[in-house]
């Protein structure tokens, strides 16, 4: 390995595999399993 490198000559580049590691979920769920969730973040502390 080098002993220095010069990273503004450097070119950068994108995982190729960031677009498999997450996906997008819809859900739908009622006003009172919603209501329950924010009242156990608001306890724990969680935004």
């Amino acid at each position: 390995m080098r002993d220095h490198y010069d990273f503004p000559k450097m070119k950068g580049r994108k995982n190729p595999y960031s677009k498999y590691l997450k996906q997008l979920v819809t859900i739908r769920l009622d006003r009172d399993t919603v209501g329950y969730f924010k009242s156990i973040a608001e306890e724990t502390g969680i935004p």
